[in-house]
This record gives C-alpha cells, sequence and structure tokens, in this order.
C-alpha cells in the first residue's frame, strides 16, 4: 500500500505512542505482581524512580532527535511510498533487537519490579517523543 509523507508521519506517531502506552501498562502490571509478592523496599523505590526519570530524559531529549532523523528521511521519500518505509531498514532492526532483548531478559529470570521498571522506562520514552511525529510532521 502507497502512503503519502504526512501519512508516514501519523503512522510513525501512532506506532510510538501505541507501543508506549502498551509497553508502559505492561510495566505496570508487572509493578502490580511485584507489589502483591509484598512491599517495596527503599531501594526498589529509588530504583522505580530512577527508571521514570530515566524514561522522561530519553523521551523528551534522545528520542525527539530519533524522530527528527525519521521525519527528515520521511520528507526525501517521494509523496506516495509504501507503508513499510514510516521507518528505515536500520529501524526495523533496532525495534527486533528490542524484542529479543526483553525476550531475553525475561528468561534469564529477571524478576516482575526488575521487568515492570524497564517497560515504565521505555514505554514513557517513546510515549512522550511520539509526539514529535506531529510536531515536525512532513
Amino acid at each position: 500500500m502507497l502512503v503519502s509523507r504526512s501519512t508516514h508521519s501519523k503512522i510513525a506517531f501512532f506506532i510510538w505512542a501505541v507501543v508506549g502506552l502498551s509497553l508502559s501498562l505492561a510495566g505496570a502490571c508487572f509493578l502490580q505482581t511485584s507489589l502483591e509478592e509484598g512491599s517495596f523496599s527503599f531501594l526498589q523505590w529509588a530504583g522505580l524512580w530512577g527508571a521514570v526519570a530515566l524514561g522522561l530524559i530519553k523521551g523528551l531529549f534522545v528520542l525527539p532527535k530519533v524522530a527528527d532523523r525519521n521525519t527528515c528521511r520521511m520528507r526525501e521519500l517521494p509523496d506516495q511510498s509504501p507503508l513499510y518505509t514510516t521507518f528505515s531498514l536500520r529501524s526495523w532492526i533496532l525495534v527486533l533487537v528490542m524484542i529479543l532483548m526483553g525476550r531475553l531478559i525475561r528468561a534469564m529470570g529477571a524478576s516482575p519490579f526488575v521487568m515492570g521498571a524497564i517497560y515504565i522506562a521505555v514505554g514513557m520514552a517513546l510515549l512522550l517523543a511520539s509526539r514529535a511525529y506531529l510536531q515536525r510532521s512532513a
């Protein structure tokens, strides 16, 4: 299916926002499971707030730069181009690597708390940064 440059930006926003929201909700479920196993220690609370801070920093300062590069690349696409070109091959490979890393961390037996903190940090970052696609739409 061929789509316009502006549609690519909207699709990129939608994908980042949905994945970010999904990861944040999954992280909250992992944290709920962790809380059901017992109360959080001070170090766990500190770690959770650290993960939230990291997600905020990455979502406000790092990932918008990635969105800028993607938006610039989208502007160079023909007005009508295939849907899969919304993201570069490098981006699709990075998505695959991130999925595999998540599976590996779970397979290594990470606690629900650790999984929750990671998912919330990554989810928040994607959700915050997704707005860059709308602000800088092609």
